[in-house]
């Protein structure tokens, strides 16, 4: 067998282990020798790798594990390499319990990068408050977030950012009832919660159908809004296949876009853009303007697509998620392995440049204003920036 099969059987083999939630896509072979030396520095990661919000758990994972490669051959942190301890969050507060308390209780981590799905994070933040550990979320927006304790951090905006921003391109556009199918989480709460309250301010009215985590059939709610009459519905669900499944029943009942879309399902260009371009046409969300002028945003996407063979979605959150371990990298640089003096530096990170564009903290552990929610729309089964 000549080298250029061999090397794609063993691409093949690495996304396979990357789908079934396998968390080493690269062969490190200094990283037991270090962890027994102790000459490594174990991360903890609290992600989705099950369920429905896996797809872009999975993703993640793969994302920060090659930012760990790149630390780790330049040297590391302090001559010591980074090793990142995956555990699965399930995208809800049971499984996220378990998760944070094995890397806390058991694995014995000073710091955790997670979680993505707000109830992940909500249900982490006692824990490492009370622990003194720090975490720190690529994808968690819910508002309480800001509030949920002195070591938890964030470099993804706050839900307001998104309900506000999708608030006043309705009131703009002329739009004066909007219909919003919400699932019964708090990201989507949150997003919502906030759009209501910015477009009654604004003199619209928002009617609200909500529904379980675990529904599939939402044929009741699409009529009942269509009953009243909405000028435009509010796609709002946890994850992308939630999203394709409300979609697909919207299209059925005959009502027709452009809809308004939440960021988890704007970022799946695969499963739910491309898939639904034809209805899907002129919709607007929103996203985290990730720098796509950084060569580094570049280099990530074919170091993935040489992996997996498959185009990076999602891109920012990704640019979150790899930009997390290397303020992580910093921070220890900068303050040593010493949870409290990472928090403490964390709070003095002003206008870091990453693939996620400029980041500074404020005194909540949230970005500051400068770092936002900004308008995209979808034409032709693409996500571009939205102009006037």
């Amino acid at each position: 067998m000549n080298k250029r099969i061999i090397l794609k059987v063993l691409l093949g083999l690495a996304f396979v282990a990357l789908l079934t939630g396998c968390v080493q896509i690269f062969e490190d072979e200094t990283s037991e020798e270090n962890a027994a030396s102790g000459e490594s520095i174990e991360v903890g990661v609290l992600m989705p790798l099950s369920g429905e919000a896996a797809s872009v758990g999975l993703a993640g994972q793969a994302v920060l594990q090659i930012a760990e490669k790149e630390i780790n051959d330049a040297g590391g942190v302090k001559g010591k390499n980074i090793k990142l301890a995956f555990e699965d969050g399930g995208c809800n507060a049971n499984d996220a319990n378990k998760a944070i308390n094995n890397l806390v209780s058991i694995k014995k981590v000073k710091v955790v990068i997670g979680g993505l799905c707000s109830s992940e994070t909500l249900t982490s933040a006692p824990v490492v408050e009370q622990n003194k550990v720090v975490l720190l979320s690529p994808g968690s927006s819910v508002s309480s977030i800001s509030t949920a304790g002195d070591f938890v951090f964030r470099n993804y905006p706050s839900d307001n950012a998104q309900g506000e921003v999708l608030a006043q391109y309705a009131a703009k556009k002329g739009y004066k009832k909007i219909g919003s199918l919400v699932e019964e989480q708090p990201y989507t709460e949150g997003i919502n919660d906030t759009l209501s309250t910015e477009f009654t301010k604004l003199g619209g009215t928002v009617s609200v159908e909500k529904f379980a985590k675990d529904a599939s059939d939402f044929r009741t709610q699409i009529t009942k809004l269509q009953a009243e009459k909405v000028d435009v519905f509010f796609v709002d669900a946890q994850a992308p296949v939630k999203a394709d499944l409300i979609v697909q029943q919207l299209v059925e009942a005959g009502v027709k876009g452009p809809f308004l879309i939440n960021d988890q399902a704007l970022g799946a260009t695969t499963e739910f853009v491309e898939k639904h371009k034809d209805h899907l046409e002129g919709s607007v969300g929103t996203e985290v303007p990730y720098d796509t002028a950084n060569p580094g945003m570049t280099k990530l996407q074919e170091t993935y697509k040489a992996l997996t063979g498959k185009d990076l979605q999602y891109l920012s959150y990704m640019a979150t998620y790899y930009d997390s371990l290397f303020i992580i990298k910093e921070a220890i640089d900068a303050a040593g392995e010493d949870p409290v003096k990472i928090k403490d530096y964390l709070y003095t990170v002003k206008g870091r440049k990453g693939l996620a564009g400029t980041l500074s903290f404020d005194s909540n552990g949230d970005p500051g204003p400068e770092f936002r929610h900004k308008l995209r729309i979808i034409k032709a089964g693409k996500v571009v920036d939205f102009t006037e």
